[in-house]
C-alpha cells in the first residue's frame, strides 16, 4: 500500500485538484475526522482484506473516504463537499 507523509491537517487543507493520499495510524484518522464532525456513514471489505470507508457530516456536507489495512494504517483517499446521504429524486 502507499504510504506517504503528508500530515493530515495539510491534506484536508488543500483544494481537491491537489489532493494525494495521506497515511497515518487509524486513531489519529478516527480523531481528526471525528474532530471535523464527521462520522462513519458506511464500509466494505474489499476482496483483499481492505476495509474502505466512508464518514460524513450531515452539519457541514463534508466527506472522506478512507481505507484501512489490518495493521492499523488507514488513509485518506478522498474527501469533499455537498454531502448528501438521500438519494437522488430520479433514481429512486
Amino acid at each position: 500500500m502507499l504510504r506517504l507523509t503528508c500530515g493530515l491537517a495539510l491534506l484536508l487543507s488543500l483544494p481537491a485538484s491537489a489532493q494525494s493520499v495521506s497515511c497515518d495510524q487509524r486513531e489519529r484518522v478516527v480523531a481528526k475526522l471525528t474532530g471535523l464532525g464527521e462520522t462513519q456513514t458506511g464500509m466494505g471489505l474489499s476482496d483483499k482484506g481492505q476495509i474502505y470507508e466512508i464518514w460524513a457530516s450531515d452539519q457541514t456536507g463534508t466527506w472522506t473516504i478512507v481505507l484501512s489495512d489490518s495493521s492499523g494504517l488507514s488513509c485518506i483517499l478522498s474527501y469533499g463537499r455537498d454531502w448528501s446521504a438521500e438519494a437522488p429524486v430520479d433514481k429512486i
